[in-house]
Formats: structure tokens, sequence, C-alpha cells
């Protein structure tokens, strides 16, 4: 599925980057520390940052992020209204987590404490604020692709519109 996923949308108004991925070779190391239902999101967020870097823009480029995702993230760590107070908040909210990745290219577990660089960055809330999440009902557990492993992999597609007028 994710193949079929793989695509660069141009328009009048805003680019969209859409970035698939597929199971990672340890879903849980992948982007640590992070929470297991975001981990997709995240490694999807570095390389819009990448793409970004080679199309001359930052973060404050981005107008709005779009994750479609499945019901457990949703359910779990989607907290785009809720404000975030503490460091539990911030590390079981994905959009909190797709924002540092976006901004500072990096999460760490130190992103998540209260006074940090990204807990106080008004980038990092406004790229909070403005990611949505979406249900994509295709998106359903399949049994990752390595030997002995009985863990489950999920794939998540992260969108970012930059605005037309700053590319």
């Amino acid at each position: 599925m994710a193949a079929t996923l793989w695509k660069t949308f141009f328009s009048r108004s805003h680019i969209r980057v859409s970035i698939p991925l597929s199971p990672a070779p340890s879903p849980l190391m992948t982007v640590p520390p992070a929470e297991f239902h975001s981990q997709t999101a995240i490694e999807a967020a570095k390389k819009i940052n990448a793409s970004l870097q080679k199309q001359g823009k930052t973060a404050e480029d981005i107008k709005f992020i779009v994750i479609r995702t499945h019901e457990a993230c949703i359910r779990i760590i989607d907290k785009q209204h809720k404000p975030m107070d503490n460091f539990a908040d911030r590390d079981h909210c994905i959009q909190y987590m797709v924002a540092t990745m976006l901004v500072f290219n990096r999460l760490h577990a130190t992103d998540y404490t209260d006074g940090s660089e990204a807990a106080t960055s008004e980038l990092v809330e406004r790229i909070r604020t403005t990611t949505s999440c979406k249900h994509l009902p295709e998106l359903i557990p399949s049994v990752a692709k390595r030997p002995g492993s009985s863990s489950f992999s999920w794939t998540a597609l992260c969108c970012a519109a930059v605005s037309r007028g700053s590319i």
C-alpha cells in the first residue's frame, strides 16, 4: 500500500508532500523516545524536514500538517487542542512530537521537559495546533516482516502543506 501513496501534489495554493512509510526493521527502536503509535509519523516528519531543506525552506514555511493514521493513534495520542502542561502531556501528543521533529530535526527525551527549547518554542506550538489527525481505515495492523517477529507494524502518512508563495 505504501508505494501507491508516494506522491508529491502540486496545486495553485499549496504544495503537499506525502511520505509513505514501510515497516521499520525494529519499530520500537526507530525514533526513541517516542510513543509507539507515533513512530511512523515522526519518521515522516524527519523526511519532510529533509525535503524542506532541499527546497531551501524551514518549518516556518509550513501552514498545516495532516497525519493520516490508524484509530489507535487517534484514540491514544491525538491531542491537537489540549494544553501541553507537562512532560506526560508532551510525550503522548503526536502533534507535539511531529512539530518538534519538523522544527529541530530531532526528538530527545529532554524535548519533553518543562522549560526545554522545544516545550517553549512558539513555532512548535503553532505547528502543533495546526496539525490534525485523520483516520485512514485502510491502515490496519500487519505483522512485521522480520524473522521471528510477532510485533505489529503500522503505516502512517504525514503531509505538510507549504504556501506556494514561499516556494
